[in-house]
C-alpha cells in the first residue's frame, strides 16, 4: 500500500472531521476510495461527483491512454482494473 502525505490548514482538517469524527485521515481515505470507484466503475454514482470535482474529459482521456497502452483492462461488466 502506498502512503501519501499532504498538508492541510486547520479549517480544512476541521471540515474533514465533520465527515468522519475518527479523523481527517479516515475521511480522506473514504473519499479516495470513492473517487477510485468512480473511475473504475463507469456507471457508479461517484462518476458524476468526479465529473464535477475534476475535468471529466481530462481524466477520461488519461484512462483511455492507459487502456490503449495496455496498462488497464476492462472486465465483462465494463469495470476497469490495472493489468
Amino acid at each position: 500500500m502506498a502512503k501519501v502525505t499532504i498538508e492541510l490548514d486547520q479549517n480544512t482538517v476541521a471540515y474533514l472531521k465533520l465527515l468522519d469524527p475518527s479523523g481527517p485521515e479516515a475521511a480522506l481515505s473514504h473519499l479516495a476510495h470513492s473517487a477510485a470507484d468512480g473511475i473504475r466503475r463507469p456507471g457508479a454514482w461517484e462518476r458524476g461527483w468526479l465529473g464535477q470535482a475534476f475535468p471529466e474529459d481530462e481524466f477520461l482521456e488519461r484512462v483511455r491512454e492507459k487502456i490503449e497502452a495496455g496498462e488497464m483492462v476492462t472486465n465483462e461488466w465494463g469495470q476497469l482494473d490495472w493489468k
